[in-house]
């Protein structure tokens, strides 16, 4: 049988009579040997739970486990740890497990079938910040590439820039507010602003709502100290910044509510940043290239536009998986 690589709830790759189901979001129609698990985000870990998956080996971070076994309020079983820069083997399948970057846990994979190296992004972010490092570059002969920012238009700001601006921002609201609100995601981009407001001289307290509390709590029991934060249960009894999960703060029509996504780069409302845990539209061109890889396969947000776009601007063979 020669290799497939298909999108079936979650990226299928097929060799022979071995199957490895990569992210999944529910149970495919075959049944695979082997689950990886970039990270945890519900849409890329939250079919981990089907049933029918339960007894599969499911292979992820530590701290991606724990962070699913704290949402989830169960234990996941059949799961084989690895950290990052690490390999394993499996079934005879050689693992390697690199930083993506991306948040906590979150890790990229690459492995070998039929001498053929195949390396799957998760999603990535390709610049330094103060909580992780940049993603590892990795070299390869398929890529499979997110794309949730594969648009041109998606280009951000320097960061160092989008960190000025947003104390900036902050530090006006509290000067005429008392209290500012910043909607982030509760994995990823909260840990990210929880450092940088405590490690700023506003001087005043960070409030983090408990869902933002508990992933702070376990990127601090697998990284480093994020500095110091409290959580709140009520925000009509407290003054300072609050950060938010970025779902609920649009439900906020307040002058002294912000956000900080990515996909803010296309907005010009006040308190608005792009301030993202993902690669921009450039920065997934240029893994592209370093990957040296012969084939590319784009998955999640804008696959098309950046299969067709790698294709023109750098002529390596691309496809979309959805």
């Amino acid at each position: 049988m020669i290799m497939k690589i298909t999108y079936n709830k979650g990226i299928f790759i097929e060799n022979n009579n071995f199957r490895i189901l990569l992210d999944p979001v529910g149970c495919p129609s075959k049944k695979p040997d082997v689950v990886l698990v970039s990270h945890a985000h519900s849409d890329h870990a939250r079919g981990i739970w089907q049933k029918q998956l339960l007894s599969i080996p499911k292979i992820m971070s530590p701290a991606t486990r724990k962070i699913l076994e704290k949402r989830k309020g169960k234990t996941l079983k059949n799961v084989i740890e690895i950290q990052e820069e690490n390999e394993i083997e499996y079934n005879n399948l050689r693992i390697y497990a690199a930083s993506s970057g991306h948040c906590t846990g979150s890790l990229q994979f690459k492995f070998t079938i039929k001498d053929i190296d195949i390396v799957y992004s998760g999603d990535i972010c390709l610049e330094e910040r103060i909580i992780l490092n940049k993603a590892e570059q990795l070299s390869c002969d398929i890529l499979i590439l997110e794309a949730t920012y594969g648009k041109p238009e998606y280009v951000f700001p320097k960061r160092s820039n989008l960190y000025r601006n947003i104390l900036e921002w902050c530090k006006n609201n509290i000067e005429t507010f008392n209290k500012a609100f910043v909607g982030c995601r509760t994995l990823g981009t909260a840990q990210e602003l929880t450092t940088l407001l405590s490690l700023s001289i506003l001087a005043t307290p960070i409030f983090t709502h408990p869902a933002i509390t508990k992933i702070n709590k376990v990127h601090e029991e697998f990284h480093h100290k994020l500095g110091h934060f409290i959580s709140y249960y009520n925000i009509n009894d407290v003054e300072g910044i609050m950060l938010v999960p970025l779902n609920s703060i649009f439900k906020k029509s307040k002058l002294n509510t912000g956000v900080a996504t990515g996909w803010a780069v296309k907005s010009r409302r006040s308190g608005y940043f792009p301030l993202s845990s993902h690669a921009d539209f450039q920065q997934l061109l240029n893994y592209a290239k370093n990957s040296g890889a012969e084939k590319i396969y784009t998955i999640y947000g804008f696959s098309n536009i950046l299969a067709r776009e790698i294709s023109e601007r750098l002529g390596i063979a691309s496809q979309s998986l959805k």
